[in-house]
């Protein structure tokens, strides 16, 4: 297809790779743009990274636990691989467009791209099948060493356009038609006949503001992980491969890991929460994530009144707790609790971890371009931008709700649907 149209894949996490490594094996003409360099050991963490280290500070959670990476890969390069399908619950309420039976086939491609295997549930977590019934199972998880994903990623490290910024699109009333960029050489721009953004939500929504979109409901739909859980720590070193198990539910699900031999950054977190712990100890952690839904506070803005070292208006992303996310907690630390009874031994150590209630961190940020059918979602049900009708979303942008477990194998499913919408078009 060489001279037909270019698509421009803003963002080189694993949905923006996903929707580049399906045109260019499809004979799409497609550049993928990421801020970071190409691997991650060149990188660091938010906020401290090339072209400008000041340029991903956000005001309202520059104190925030976030984890960012910034380089080919983004957050996937430290991902648990863990691989959740949401619920069918999940997709029958909050205003999901999507059912679970029209995302199957996504799911089972994103499965097979990522190559996830399913494990049976391990043999000492077995003791909480009486306690939990069907929803105690083992988890599904994509595979370390071989996948179309990994190549994938090794393609993009190598082809990526990296240190590039995409500081905003220009368009006219209906399509982008050019992005500026930053690179480390200098301003530049690229012409593109489709644009794909997938930056994460808070990116991708600050870039569609700074560049004059005008649906209301950019930036709004906002929504996180309800967090509860605990540690239990061992004196002894770890003796046994690490295993895990999951408990599901309609609104979320919690996580056994363990035993997990402890690093010294962790030890040090232990020590400081008043739990004595040294680097090569072990320990079990029991996480509960659970469903939020849309608040009308919890959206992304713009803080004109601040610029950041590139010259833009600085996003602004509050998050917020309800007496909803209050009960929610509960259950989540009930399970935990119950979790925590059977595992229990002599010596161990219990802590427990603040709540998302207690202490606002940012997990798994999604929302802020919700699909949906109506006029007042920014984007169709194909992730479709409604007001630039050649700019798509392949990132949790367009999730109604956080959903029930991790999103990385939803990100790549709907990301899978983007991509086959395109070659619909231009093919």
């Amino acid at each position: 297809m060489t001279g037909e149209p270019t698509v421009v894949v803003v963002g080189a996490g694993i949905g923006g790779i996903c929707v580049w490594d399906h045109l260019r094996r499809a004979g799409c003409r497609t550049v993928l743009l990421d801020a970071g360099p190409p691997v991650v050991s060149e990188a660091q963490l938010t906020p401290g990274f090339v072209p400008d280290e000041d340029a991903w500070r956000y005001t309202g959670i520059d104190d925030g636990d976030w984890i960012r990476i910034l380089a080919v890969g983004g957050r996937a390069n430290v991902w648990g691989r863990w691989c959740g399908r949401f619920s069918n619950e999940v997709f029958e309420r909050w205003g999901w467009p999507v059912t679970r039976e029209a995302m199957r086939l996504a799911y089972d491609q994103a499965e097979a791209w990522l190559n996830t295997t399913g494990d049976p549930i391990p043999e000492r977590f077995a003791m909480f099948t009486s306690e939990f019934g069907s929803q105690l199972t083992g988890r599904t998880s994509a595979h370390a060493h071989t996948s179309p994903w990994l190549e994938a990623l090794r393609d993009a490290r190598a082809h990526a356009r990296t240190h590039t910024v995409a500081l905003r699109l220009r368009a006219d009333a209906t399509a982008a038609l050019e992005i500026d960029v930053a690179t480390q050489a200098g301003r530049a721009t690229l012409v593109a006949s489709h644009v794909v953004l997938a930056a994460s939500p808070l990116e991708t929504a600050r870039l569609l503001l700074a560049s004059g979109a005008r649906h209301p409901g950019i930036g709004c739909g906002v929504t996180d992980h309800v967090t509860a859980g605990f540690r239990l720590i061992d004196p002894m070193p770890r003796t046994s491969g690490s295993e895990a198990a999951l408990i599901t539910t309609g609104s979320y699900t919690v996580e056994i890991l363990g035993p997990v031999e402890i690093d010294q950054p962790t030890a040090e977190f232990l020590s400081a929460n008043d739990v004595p712990a040294e680097a090569g100890m072990s320990n079990h952690a029991i996480l509960g994530l659970g469903e939020q839904r849309p608040r009308p506070r919890q959206q992304i803005t713009l803080n004109h009144g601040e610029l950041d070292g590139l010259g833009r208006p600085r996003p602004r992303f509050e998050l917020v707790c309800t007496e909803d996310d209050e009960r929610l907690v509960a259950r989540m630390r009930q399970d935990c609790l119950q979790v925590i009874h059977g595992l229990h031994r002599k010596g161990r150590r219990i802590l427990e971890l603040p709540s998302s209630t207690e202490m606002p961190r940012v997990f798994h940020q999604s929302g802020g371009v919700v699909m949906g059918p109506a006029d007042d979602c920014p984007a169709d049900c194909d992730g479709r931008l409604r007001e630039w009708r050649n700019v798509w979303i392949a990132d949790a942008s367009v999730f109604a709700t956080s959903g029930n477990c991790h999103p990385t194998l939803t990100i790549v499913a709907l990301a899978r649907r983007v991509a086959a919408s395109i070659l619909g078009e231009i093919t």
